[in-house]
């Protein structure tokens, strides 16, 4: 399954058990790179330089207004809000982007170092479920606090602590089930 899916289905998987609105620059493809900034240094790796290539102008706001959407569901523990905003990503992000972000060596990278590479959706919502069950009030917490980050424009923050809460999960040492 495509990759990409794996991050958007993490996010996913946490507004089922726990829980940005769009504030953008004037440079959408900038204010994603500084998100990915944060996220790839929340897990010391360099910040990434193929990653925005995949973008244009278009795709970059699609982006962070999903972003947007999805804190902001998160953080309120409104899954049919983050329901609504997965499904209207996957369907106004197009598939030549899709591809892109699916071979991109850069995000390869980051999913093997929040430990979700060869990880099943599956596997990688009942990481998340587990984690979030046993950790309500401190992930709820983060969760809003990411929220308001992202909605104050603090992209770079917003990216780092998105990387804390998945680090949490899934550097917390639960055995993936095989299927």
């Amino acid at each position: 399954m495509n990759s990409l899916y794996k991050i958007i289905f993490c996010l996913l998987a946490l507004s089922l058990t726990v829980q940005a609105f769009e504030t953008f620059g004037d440079d959408p493809k900038a204010d994603l790179q500084l998100f990915y900034n944060g996220l790839f240094e929340q897990a010391s790796l360099a910040d990434p330089t193929t990653l925005l290539d995949c973008y244009d102008n278009n795709a970059a706001t699609v982006t962070l207004d999903f972003l947007g959407d999805l804190f902001s569901g998160l953080a309120n523990n409104n899954a049919v809000e983050v329901y609504k905003a997965v499904q209207t990503y996957n369907t106004q992000l197009q598939t030549p982007i899709k591809k892109c972000l699916q071979a991109n060596e850069d995000l390869k990278s980051l999913y093997a170092a929040y430990g979700i590479s060869g990880k099943t959706l599956v596997q990688i919502g009942l990481g998340i479920i587990q984690y979030a069950a046993t950790h309500y009030q401190d992930v709820h917490q983060k969760l809003v606090d990411l929220n308001t980050e992202y909605q104050g424009g603090d992209y770079q923050g917003s990216g780092k602590n998105l990387g804390v809460i998945l680090l949490a999960v899934f550097k917390s040492g639960f055995k993936y089930p095989s299927f």
